[in-house]
């Protein structure tokens, strides 16, 4: 089942900011993936998909300044790390074979600017991940991938923030227990 969570100007505006700060650290940086990244606007899009993993699990973005990069991980629940993974056509879940930093659990979002709204797709482990079929992408990057049609529910990953809730957070998130019932 898929997720939808509508995104404000408000948030995209946040997005656009933020994501152009991203942009200019990493100018001069030498790397053809990182120029088309940036291009591309792809901080833009990985914090509208963290900005709505962060609506609907009441999780908190990390703004903080990252100049490595965030290991992997955009947020932490209990002891599990998650990385969420936004894409404008989100065919797959892909976990870059030569990834160092590596979270417990990845999610997937497509992010559909012309209708104001991020789609979670669904989330699986970092093991399942990496015994996955790999794909290379048009960059040349080797990925395990998985069809975003057979990732795990979105409820299921929520369930389980749920339980961990006071681990992070004072009170319960009003739109997770609406997500998850």
């Amino acid at each position: 089942m898929i997720l939808s969570v509508p995104i404000s100007e408000t948030w995209l505006l946040a997005a656009r900011c933020e994501g152009r700060r991203r942009d200019l650290a990493h100018v001069g940086h030498g790397s053809y993936l990182a120029d088309e990244e940036r291009k591309a606007g792809h901080n833009v899009t990985g914090l509208v998909g963290e900005i709505a993993f962060m609506l609907v699990s009441g999780c908190p973005v990390d703004w903080s300044d990252r100049p490595g990069g965030d290991g992997g991980a955009d947020f932490t629940v209990g002891n599990a790390t998650i990385d969420a993974k936004t894409a404008t056509y989100p065919k797959y879940l892909f976990l870059p074979v030569e990834a160092r930093n590596r979270s417990d659990l990845y999610v997937q979002a497509g992010w559909r600017e012309d209708m104001m709204r991020v789609d979670l797709l669904g989330w699986e482990t970092r093991p399942v991940l990496e015994r996955a079929p790999t794909l290379t992408t048009r960059f040349g990057v080797t990925n395990h991938a998985i069809p975003a049609g057979d990732l795990r529910p979105m409820w299921l990953l929520f369930s389980e923030i749920e339980r961990h809730r006071v681990e992070f957070m004072s009170e319960p998130c009003p739109t997770l227990r609406s997500a998850v019932a």
